[in-house]
């Protein structure tokens, strides 16, 4: 009987613990989500380990803020965990309201079906996150609406090439080229002639990248 009462005693002071562990957790995470600016990303330095736990922790205590939902999808992502990033930009979207935020999870859960190579269902999330981004012309910042546009064409393009394409998806590189004519810094544009050119390489169109490789030469200097 000693022996049982122990037990329960022990089981009693391990659940009181727990209990008052979950309430400390739940605590914190309420003022980390009262803080939280979810526009600065320094907020999120640190181990990616640490960010999805805390993160998880906000979607545990806050599960109708598609911000919290998007940005574990964004911790997933960073980790190359494509299937649970895919999982919360899913949740995300499907509470979303907001244009520009639903934009955004389309084009990041369009790259996780990339990386994952389901190129279809990368295309119909690229396809819909240019609808809204068309929508958003007129009200989104200038450098950010031409950075996503390019960022949509290119990966469009390179869906449409790995599923063989390569008609559309020379055309969508061509859009990139064109969107180029309005946009953006230099710096910016080595790297992204850069991508164009390897992406050709990767589909053996050796003579499309040595094209994009002099435009990179023909790139004025600082």
């Amino acid at each position: 009987m000693n022996f049982l009462a122990t037990v329960l005693s022990v089981f009693l002071l391990l659940f009181s613990f727990h209990e008052a562990r979950t309430k400390y957790e739940f605590e914190m995470t309420i003022i980390a989500h009262e803080e939280v600016n979810f526009e600065d990303d320094d907020y999120f330095e640190g181990d990616a380990y640490e960010r999805v736990n805390l993160l998880i922790h906000m979607s545990k205590a806050f599960p109708d803020d598609p911000e919290v939902l998007g940005k574990l999808g964004d911790a997933f992502y960073d980790l190359h965990e494509y299937e649970n990033a895919l999982e919360y930009y899913t949740l995300s979207l499907e509470i979303a309201e907001d244009g520009d935020w639903i934009m955004r999870m389309h084009l990041m859960r369009g790259l996780c079906f990339h990386y994952l190579d389901r190129f279809e269902e990368a295309l119909d999330d690229y396809a819909t996150a240019d609808e809204y981004l068309q929508a958003l012309q007129t009200t989104l910042d200038r450098k950010l609406f031409f950075e996503n546009r390019i960022a949509i064409s290119f990966f469009t393009g390179d869906a449409k090439a790995s599923l063989l394409q390569v008609s559309d998806a020379v055309d969508k590189y061509e859009e990139c080229f064109q969107i180029y004519e309005n946009a953006i810094d230099i710096d910016y544009e080595q790297v992204y002639l850069e991508c164009v050119a390897l992406s050709y390489e990767r589909y053996l169109l050796f003579d499309e990248a040595e094209m994009v490789r002099q435009r990179m030469l023909d790139l004025p200097g600082d």
